[in-house]
């Protein structure tokens, strides 16, 4: 194997940050290429990071939503609105998947939710090498390294589901419905409420939430590492040199407006579970650059993800004021339940902060009255990803999952019990898309062995979601970062 040429990690969310920060400890030269922009916040200000490029919040709300949208059949596969956007969308004909682009990636945006998955077993029997006994390190690990713990949020007003369903026996509304590990810095009374408001689904400034380019990004930058924002990976190229593997990345350096080249000793793939499908997809179809890999691109789900509208008819407060996730969702009494499955994972969340937003009256009355309810539970994951004329094509049935049946079943109870009307979006949507490249024992099985290796490539990495074997049924974030930090052992082991 290549070890004149650095390694290059491919994204930086917290697979790409937590990769790049173990091996630059470790001694390895480091570069991190990220297709879109750091992010104006108080860590990167801090760090003086040089023309950040805003969160979507007021007048920036119009410019900075959007990045691309993303569907097969429209003329070059999709369009782009602003290359320095945050929200990216793939749409499929029967899902929608929505991930970010920004250095930080996904953790700027995240509700800040650390669950393990539903399944106590969830890594065993993919590949002897890797069982739930030995992940556990991994996931102490990172939980203490976010402070995740459980909020103390008696006495803030912060719409918490329990507090405003107290008087509901259906519900369980004592302090087991915020039994919820949360990556944030505390205590809550240490901010203002526009600033607990102000962290969710269009960022956070204020580092009230812990993000990956605060964690992770800005240490590595201190201990060596180089970080190309705005470099868009195109294509990975093996080339082979008698016993010396060695990639060449092809980027496009959207600040410079030219196509780049580098050579790395190794690739750890970390853009995210559809970006990193694309970029190995696109790299084995055009011109041949990665042969292989069979199972690419299949055993693809959306983790169970469902949300729909909850309108509370709020006209006094604004339902959109506190934190991102307002509570589990239980019944008091199981036999309420009447279906033989078990109660799906079900969280109130919140709309985005109303001050946030710009003039838009009609969304706002919308955000102010209503909040977001959200589950997941363990899909099928027997979805399928292909490359179609530059983009990417989502071949997935959520009928065939049996989890969006229970959760629709449980929203329409929690509707009755509840009384107030909860919307369906028309199409199923998920930020939590996972699998593609999924951990196996072979080729046969897989896409990635124990290190997250690929199969037949050496010094070919997949760090992020698109590794996951199975549903979570769980926000994947603490996942993937156990996951990372195994491949970063098993390369520094080498």
């Amino acid at each position: 194997m290549d070890k004149d040429n650095p390694i290059i990690v491919i994204g930086s969310g917290f697979a790409g940050g937590i990769s790049a920060l173990r091996l630059v400890e470790a001694g390895f030269k480091v570069i991190l290429l990220e297709r879109g922009p750091w992010r104006d916040t108080d860590a990167v200000r801090e760090a003086r990071i040089e023309k950040p490029a805003p969160l979507p919040k007021g007048r920036n709300f119009y410019t900075h939503l959007l990045r691309r949208f993303n569907k097969v059949g429209l003329p070059g596969g999709g369009f782009t609105l602003n290359k320095r956007g945050v929200y990216e969308i793939f749409s499929g004909e029967n899902i929608d998947v929505a991930c970010s682009s920004h250095v930080g990636g996904c953790s700027h945006v995240y509700g800040a939710l650390h669950m393990r998955p539903q399944d106590p077993a969830y890594w065993d029997g993919h590949n002897e090498k890797i069982t739930s006994q030995y992940m556990e390190k991994y996931y102490i690990s990172v939980l203490k390294d976010m402070g995740s713990k459980s909020v103390d949020v008696s006495g803030q007003g912060l719409n918490l589901f329990a507090d405003r369903f107290r008087d509901n026996p259906a519900f369980i509304t004592d302090e087991r419905s915020m039994d919820m590990a949360m990556g944030l810095k505390g205590p809550l009374e240490s901010f203002d409420s526009e600033t607990i408001s102000s962290i969710g689904l269009l960022g956070a400034s204020s580092g009230l939430k812990r993000t990956a380019d605060e964690m992770y990004i800005i240490p590595a930058l201190e201990k060596g590492l180089i970080v190309k924002d705005m470099c868009e990976v195109l294509h990975i190229q093996r080339q082979d040199q008698g016993s010396k593997t060695s990639y060449h990345v092809e980027f496009f350096d959207h600040l410079k407006k030219r196509k780049n080249r580098l050579v790395a000793s190794r690739v750890i793939m970390a853009a995210g579970t559809m970006n990193t499908l694309k970029i190995l997809l696109a790299s084995r179809a055009e011109a041949k650059r990665l042969d292989g890999m069979p199972l690419l691109g299949h055993k693809f789900g959306g983790n169970g993800d469902y949300s729909a509208y909850w309108n509370h008819g709020n006209k006094s407060g604004d339902m959109s004021e506190g934190l991102p996730t307002r509570g589990k969702i239980s019944l008091s009494d199981e036999k309420l339940w009447t279906s033989s499955r078990p109660w799906p994972s079900i969280v109130e969340g919140g709309l985005p902060y109303s001050k946030d937003l710009p003039w838009l009256p009609f969304l706002k009355k919308k955000i102010r009255q209503g909040s977001l309810i959200a589950a997941m539970g363990q899909d099928n994951m027997d979805g399928k990803i292909s490359y179609d004329r530059g983009g990417l094509r989502i071949d997935y049935r959520p009928e065939d999952s049996q989890i969006y049946h229970d959760i629709r079943q449980a929203f329409d109870l929690i509707e009755k019990l509840s009384g107030h009307k909860i919307t369906h979006f028309p199409k199923i949507s998920t930020v939590h898309p996972t699998g593609g490249a999924c951990l196996g024992s072979s080729d046969r099985h897989g896409v990635v062995d124990d290190g997250g290796q690929v199969f037949g490539h050496p010094g070919l990495y997949v760090a992020d979601g698109a590794a996951l074997p199975a549903a979570l049924g769980a926000p994947p974030s603490i996942s993937i970062a156990a996951w990372a930090n195994n491949v970063a052992d098993k390369i520094i082991s080498i």
